[in-house]
């Protein structure tokens, strides 16, 4: 009997420190609960809602009382298909993870948010049943529809610009990120040769100009300065094209440079023109010195 009693004893005391760290772990999911801005949520094995904390209540807009013993698939509504693969993961014991769902609040709103489920008490006697935690992206998702829209607008705008529009990489003129169809046109190499050919813009700029454009280049990343830049280049088909060259480093917020945005207009007719100016200006210089030489030599006789 006193071994019996020691045993119980025993098992009393062992049970006693399971249960208090059971009541310690459920204090500390409670405490995680309420202090996390995210949504976590306990659904039973029939799809209804068991917990419903701070969090889901800003996120899907309806309270603890409301959403408690409902169909977890009626409080997130929108992408109906997102949340039968959420429910069949979990019935399946599967973690399931929905980077973006849209879904429409209890006040009509409609905000995107990050799903991540999570199958609980799996091998034991009761029912599995499943950990949601969601948290609100759509900031994030506005962030990122804005940002494609501003490309868009950018690529449309670059593709009606009569010059060729170009982004490379910060210190490296010859890593092209971008380079609009123009480019093509001008010199016969399209917008895939450049992203696909690195070192190719230092291989088409004239070799009477090639240091003289890299000693600028450099000069422009050193100083932080705006490139502006006249020089030749050579076509696909040999033909030499004099362009002009405006290039700018674009930075964050914080001064750190992001890479250099450019624009190439071609000005070889302008240049033939400067030069033809220019000759008929010596022409007629010359044919006015000429002049003055034979009136000269008229006076004498």
């Amino acid at each position: 009997w006193a071994a019996a009693a020691a045993v119980v004893g025993w098992l009393a005391w062992a049970l006693r420190d399971r249960w208090a760290e059971r009541d310690f772990l459920r204090r500390r999911l409670a405490a995680l609960q309420e202090s996390t801005r995210d949504a976590v949520i306990e659904v039973d094995a029939d799809g209804k809602v068991v917990a419903w904390n701070g969090g889901a209540e800003a996120i899907f807009g309806y309270e603890t009382a409301e959403a408690v013993g409902r169909e977890f698939s009626a409080l997130v509504a929108g992408d109906e298909e997102v949340t039968r693969r959420l429910l069949e993961a979990v019935a399946r014991d599967e973690r399931i993870t929905e980077t973006s769902v849209r879904h429409r609040r209890k006040d009509g709103e409609v905000a995107t948010v990050s799903i991540a489920a999570t199958p609980i008490g799996a091998g034991s006697r009761s029912p599995t049943r499943a950990l949601v935690v969601a948290r609100d992206v759509s900031e994030v998702a506005r962030g990122r529809e804005q940002i494609s829209e501003l490309e868009s607008r950018y690529l449309a705008l670059a593709q009606l610009l009569p010059g060729a529009a170009y982004i490379h990489a910060v210190g490296d003129r010859d890593v092209v990120l971008y380079a609009s169809p123009q480019v093509g046109k001008m010199l016969g190499y399209r917008p895939e040769d450049w992203l696909q050919q690195p070192g190719l813009f230092s291989r088409l700029v004239h070799d009477e100009d090639r240091q003289r454009v890299s000693d600028e280049i450099a000069r422009a990343a050193a100083t932080a300065t705006p490139l502006l830049a006249d020089y030749r280049m050579l076509a696909r088909d040999g033909s030499v094209v004099w362009v002009r060259d405006h290039a700018t480093t674009m930075r964050a917020s914080d001064g750190e440079p992001l890479f250099v945005q450019g624009y190439l207009v071609d000005i070889t007719t302008e240049r033939d023109a400067r030069e033809e100016k220019d000759r008929l200006r010596a022409e007629a210089r010359g044919a006015a010195a000429d002049s003055a030489r034979r009136q000269r030599q008229l006076d004498v006789l």
